[in-house]
């Protein structure tokens, strides 16, 4: 303990306008990101990062974050989402209800301040899937749009929650590429002039992919809706979708990934409390004591 403060002052003392933070999705297995930024900013006193990019349920805790609501992003995780209203698997038309998760936990039970969100120094990145065309998009807190309206579409997966969310006129949703995919994030991060990149994730995205399908039903149910969506989402979404999942060379950046040394037992439509909070300390501890984090910090 006493090592760490003595380097949390040193760390207080740099720049972190060189440090792009990039967090994925995966649904309530993103309890354990919410656990890592704990630690960034209690531990390492990370509290104003150039960027940070994210998409689907990393989402609210990036724009906590980019706010400045620190108390916020443990609150909401640990206390407020472990209720049948969220979800709800008898609720078969809306498992997963992300209207209750903007309007009424961001909106009223834990406000989050959306002009602070705008106004922030932080770059806020968020991603989305066209819903017509299988393309990435990404919206920003710079651009002028909803950040509430923004977090919907990157929330909207089909199947659980059955929307697509209008936003200049094109309609979005979530997928496992705007949610899960890192290498886009990387190289938007570093075409945002960041050199320094930290990647926060539930999975080992790069060697383990298709472990996100839990299981061959649900692949083949993944397929079954692509083929549904039409030929050109199907083709422009596995074309990103095998591009992200290649190995990437980054010359001149300095990429750190924190991924969990043990399996998070979270499921992705899993809002049990105890296993949530179990989750958030696993992310919270594992980054704490990352030895290879403190000394990619140091280089900052």
């Amino acid at each position: 303990m006493e090592y760490i403060n003595i380097y949390i002052i040193n760390l207080n003392s740099r720049n972190m306008q060189d440090l792009a933070i990039i967090l994925t999705g995966g649904g309530m297995k993103a309890t354990y990101s919410v656990g890592a930024v704990i630690s960034l900013i209690e531990d390492f006193g990370i509290k104003n990062p150039q960027i940070i990019l994210t998409g689907s349920a990393s989402a609210g805790t990036a724009s906590y974050y980019t706010s400045g609501q620190f108390d916020g992003i443990g609150k909401i995780w640990s206390e407020l989402l472990s209720t049948k209203k969220l979800i709800n698997p008898l609720r078969f038309w809306k498992i997963l209800d992300i209207d209750y998760l903007i309007d009424f936990v961001f909106k009223k039970q834990c406000p989050l301040k959306e002009q602070k969100v705008y106004d922030s120094e932080t770059k806020e990145i968020i991603f989305v899937t066209n819903s017509k065309t299988g393309k990435l998009k990404s919206f920003s807190n710079k651009d002028g749009e909803n950040i509430f309206e923004l977090m919907r579409a990157t929330k909207a997966i089909p199947f659980v929650y059955g929307k697509e969310i209008e936003i200049r006129k094109e309609k979005y949703i979530d997928t496992y590429i705007s949610s899960l995919g890192i290498n886009f994030k990387i190289q938007r991060a570093i075409q945002e002039g960041a050199k320094n990149i930290l990647v926060l994730s539930h999975l080992n995205i790069d060697e383990n992919y298709h472990a996100l399908f839990n299981g061959k039903f649900n692949e083949n149910l993944f397929n079954l809706w692509l083929d549904f969506k039409g030929s050109r989402f199907k083709r422009n979404y596995q074309n990103q979708w095998k591009l992200d999942q290649q190995r990437h060379i980054y010359g001149g950046a300095n990429i750190f990934k924190i991924t969990p040394e043990t399996k998070v037992k979270t499921g992705m439509l899993d809002n049990n409390n105890r296993r949530m909070k179990n989750s958030i300390f696993q992310g919270y501890i594992e980054t704490r004591e990352n030895e290879g984090l403190k000394e990619f910090l140091k280089n900052i």
